[in-house]
């Protein structure tokens, strides 16, 4: 490895620090890829010496600190190792010795007590963070995959400082190659480690993503922020649009953000004012919400938990309130009989509370789509008879309850469906009886 290196124009042993190198550094990459692509046992044998030369830390330290060229002076450029990792045909195995390197350093500052949350060393003493500066601005990557890949390997069981100053110089190391994979592997650390978001972020500013990535990694950081507040004073009625954004924007987030909104609905965080407030007088902007909306109600209603199903029911009970376009209101119903049909008892109780909820505040408003309820010719989707044979007493009862007084409201107004419900709530009553 001496010779070759010598041959070559560069003097590894010197005395006065890092070994000194030939005034012109292209020929000497040059020359060295030329002897070692052509002879497979040559580069063995000069990866093997240099292996066995770095095993010692002041050896190892000499070839990552920047080295004198001749004709120079005391100008300092390059360190040799990374006019070594320019050489095409040794580059990704000498990646990967210096990456196994790296955990041999990890706890190297005698300040930091072990636990990895910073360094008080100096660059030029620090030879885990002195490795990792080999890596940046490198020309070319003859396998930018499996550099990634191991990289990300390293990332993974760094220490904290480390693990900062990796993430923030990705762009740096690895330029545009593998974005996916990387925000995919930065996606789980962060889900381990919070503490990360803002080199995460840097990194993912700093790396050219497409629009898709771009938005799927502003929809994490909005779920981690929106995570992180756990008092109820902090959250505002913005928190719910920025759920229900994430939502929209992120399929792969959908059950984050489900699970996150139950989390902040059974907290205290999440609570029915803000729910008014983010949907009453706003219908124009909240109609485009609407999928998304009942998509949570959905959620909730079908949670076994008490408190998730009440504020289901609330959101369905805004939602028919505020969006007067009949659509809409079909939409909310269609959801509820859903719900109905679900023959999940806890869930099934839930929508018909619903719905009593919903005969009693609204029940001129629901009297003209009461098609939707009791079915008929012009409704061929379920409706909420076809499922009165595997209801309990209990459930069988709102059903009463809902026909009652939407039959009770459509007669007090004189209305022409009136008799329509009513007469459906005898045929119910006939059915029950036999």
């Amino acid at each position: 490895m001496v010779s070759v290196l010598a041959d070559a124009g560069c003097t590894l042993i010197n005395a006065a620090g890092p070994p000194s190198l030939p005034s012109n550094i292209y020929n000497f990459r040059q020359r060295l890829d030329g002897v070692l692509a052509v002879d497979s046992f040559l580069r063995s044998q000069f990866l093997k010496g240099f292996s066995d030369y770095i095993s010692s830390t002041s050896n190892l330290r000499r070839v990552l600190l920047p080295c004198d060229r001749d004709g120079f002076g005391s100008v300092r450029r390059e360190s040799l190792v990374q006019l070594l990792l320019l050489v095409k045909s040794i580059q990704q195995d000498l990646l990967d010795m210096l990456l196994e390197k790296l955990p041999e350093y990890f706890d190297m500052d005698p300040l930091d007590g072990g636990c990895g949350l910073s360094s008080s060393l100096p660059l030029d003493e620090d030879i885990a963070r002195l490795i990792l500066n080999q890596f940046r601005w490198l020309d070319f990557l003859v396998d930018s995959e499996a550099f990634a890949e191991k990289l990300l390997q390293i990332l993974s069981i760094s220490p904290h400082h480390l693990k900062k100053e990796i993430i923030g110089s990705l762009a740096e190391m690895l330029g545009d190659h593998n974005n996916k994979s990387l925000v995919s592997s930065l996606e789980q650390m962060l889900q381990e480690d919070s503490s990360i978001i803002v080199p995460v972020l840097d990194s993912f500013s700093n790396l050219n993503l497409d629009d898709l990535l771009q938005d799927q990694m502003l929809c994490l950081e909005l779920l981690k922020v929106l995570k992180s507040l756990e008092e109820p004073r902090d959250h505002k009625v913005i928190d719910i649009w920025l759920l229900a954004l994430v939502f929209m924007s992120c399929e792969s987030l959908q059950k984050s953000v489900e699970n996150l909104f139950k989390k902040k609905i059974l907290e205290g965080c999440i609570q029915d004012h803000m729910l008014e407030n983010c949907i009453h007088g706003i219908k124009d902007l909240a109609k485009d919400y609407l999928p998304t909306f009942l998509s949570l109600s959905a959620y909730l209603l079908a949670c076994k938990e008490q408190r998730a199903q009440e504020f289901g029911i609330h959101m369905y009970t805004c939602l028919f309130e505020e969006f007067s376009d009949a659509y809409s209101r079909q939409e909310v119903l269609g959801a509820l009989l859903t719900h109905v049909g679900s023959g999940i008892c806890y869930e099934v109780t839930a929508a018909l509370d619903a719905m009593v909820n919903l005969a009693s505040k609204k029940s001129q408003e629901m009297i003209s789509l009461s098609s939707h309820i009791t079915g008929g010719i012009a409704q061929p989707s379920p409706c909420i008879l076809d499922y009165l044979e595997g209801f309990s007493i209990e459930s069988l009862h709102k059903v009463y309850e809902v026909f009652i007084r939407l039959a009770v409201s459509a007669q007090s107004s004189s209305q022409p469906y009136g008799f329509s419900i009513a007469n459906e709530l005898l045929m119910i009553l006939r059915k029950q009886a036999n």
